[in-house]
């Protein structure tokens, strides 16, 4: 329920949404072409059900795009607060931080 609102604020389809909550070989497809957006909406969910990997690995590629993830975003949003303590969640807030 709560990834499905997610998917909704983000502007997702109502079939991605239900492919995404029902079909976790669908999103290991899909992601080879997802705007940036669905990049970012897909690691919050990832972090909010837990799948760590997932989520860190999504915001690897967020990180690399030019309107990716900020370090701001991810050092203060709430939204990251599962991965708070992760190594690779760390790594990457501090590859982000200004120079």
């Amino acid at each position: 329920m709560l990834h499905g609102i997610l998917i909704f604020f983000e502007g997702a389809t109502a079939d991605y949404a239900a492919r995404l909550c029902g079909n976790r070989g669908f999103v290991r497809q899909a992601r080879q072409r997802t705007p940036k957006r669905m990049i970012v909406c897909l690691a919050k969910i990832a972090a909010w059900v837990g799948d760590n990997d997932l989520a860190c690995e999504q915001l690897v590629r967020a990180s690399r795009l030019p309107d990716g993830v900020s370090y701001g975003e991810l050092k203060l949003l709430p939204f990251w607060d599962p991965l708070r303590g992760e190594p690779r969640f760390e790594k990457i807030v501090v590859s982000l931080a200004p120079k």
